[in-house]
């Protein structure tokens, strides 16, 4: 009897063995998981003060051109994206389409962007503007067959491609 015993210890061990690291394994991963759930905080959008000071000087500058046009975008932080990078550095704001009409563009905020130092360029695909101090560009398209709710305005320092 002991030797059957022993045979089937010696014949199972690989096995009980390998139940124990699986158990183990999934002790560790209950615990991460419980802990990360526990701790983490919910996703808040960063306002528009948190985002700048992450960011270049320039940014701000950005920030404050488009505060000129489109003030009520820049309090409301999911309607608008820093897209920052070393060859792109570009803000971003969704502005509803029904704001933002084709007439709306035309008779109240081009005149906005006129009297704050922009001039309009020829562009056949977009709305594009120049800054006549900074040289930052703004482009809003012109095209709003695209199925969103919202036209993309986009603010670019100079040199940055804003579409």
């Amino acid at each position: 009897m002991k030797e059957i015993f022993k045979e089937l210890i010696e014949n199972f061990y690989p096995l009980i063995a390998l139940s124990i690291l699986i158990g183990g394994v999934i002790l560790v991963f209950n615990l991460l998981n419980n802990i990360e759930v526990k701790y983490s905080k919910p996703y808040v959008p960063l306002t528009l003060e948190e985002r700048l000071k992450q960011l270049p000087p320039t940014a701000k500058r950005l920030s404050d051109e488009a505060q000129l046009i489109f003030p009520e975008k820049l309090t409301q932080p999911e309607s608008f994206n820093f897209d920052w990078t070393h060859n792109r550095r570009v803000l971003k704001i969704k502005v509803p389409k029904t704001q933002l009409t084709d007439e709306s563009l035309k008779t109240f905020y081009i005149n906005l962007y006129l009297k704050n130092n922009w001039i309009i360029l020829e562009n056949e695909y977009t709305y594009l503007f120049e800054h006549q101090l900074t040289g930052d560009h703004s482009c809003i398209d012109k095209d709003t067959s695209d199925g969103l709710s919202y036209r993309l305005v986009t603010f670019a320092t100079k040199g940055a491609l804003c579409y």
